[in-house]
Order: C-alpha cells, then structure tokens, then sequence
C-alpha cells in the first residue's frame, strides 16, 4: 500500500523532476536481487545551456591569436590592452543578449580607446 506523502509527490512529479537534475546508475540489492536507482554520490546538477560571457570572450579572443601572432611587437601590445579593456568591462558587455559577441565586444574596445583619447585631451588643456 503506498504511503500519502509517496503518492503526493508522485502527483507533482517530484520524482522526475529528481532524476531530471541529477545523474542515477542502476544498483542491484544482493539480498532482494532487485534494481533499484541509487543517486551518485557525485551527483551533478543539470549545467549551464548558454556558456557565460566571459567565455564567450576568451573564446573570440582565442580566434584572433593568429591575427595576433603576425602583428608587430607595438601592435600586439595594443590588441591586448584592448582585450583587457573589454575584460574590464564584462559585466556590461554580458548585459546585451546578443548571440554575436563582436559588438559588445567593439562596444567596450571604443569606450576604452575614448576615455584614454579624452584623458590625453584634458592633460594637453592643462599643458597650453
């Protein structure tokens, strides 16, 4: 005879929903000779479906390495202060759901590229 809390959270699907998110293997009991499900010790819930932005990022930056490695010295210096930049600034380029990273990857490389332009400007005001 099944018990009331068994056949409530059978109704509610708890159960599937258990094996939904975790990893079971199959066990048989020596003394019954029954399979029963028994959960992993080592039991994983279900992973991300949408890598994060930040590895989208390193994964972009990854593609330009031979566009990077034919660069001169100066020039790879200044991708990476570039990529740097755009690392700086992950949480806001992880705020636009794009499926493409190139834009908020540009995005965060202009941004950088006018804040140090401007700096340049107010310290040559202040040189005049």
């Amino acid at each position: 005879m099944a018990r009331a809390s068994d056949l409530f959270m059978d109704a509610l699907g708890v159960e599937s929903i258990i094996k939904s998110c975790f990893h079971f293997h199959l066990r048989s009991d020596p003394l019954s000779g029954s399979i029963k499900p028994e959960l992993l010790l080592e039991a994983h819930l279900m992973g991300r479906t949408v890598p994060t932005w930040r590895n989208r990022l390193e994964r972009r930056i990854e593609y330009w390495r031979d566009f990077k490695r034919v660069l001169r010295p100066v020039e790879r210096d200044s991708l990476e202060d570039l990529a740097s930049a755009v690392r700086r600034r992950s949480s806001a380029c992880g705020m636009l759901p794009l499926s493409d990273e190139f834009e908020p990857i540009v995005l965060a490389m202009l941004i950088d590229i006018n804040v140090r332009l401007s700096s340049l400007e107010e310290e040559n005001r202040g040189n005049e």
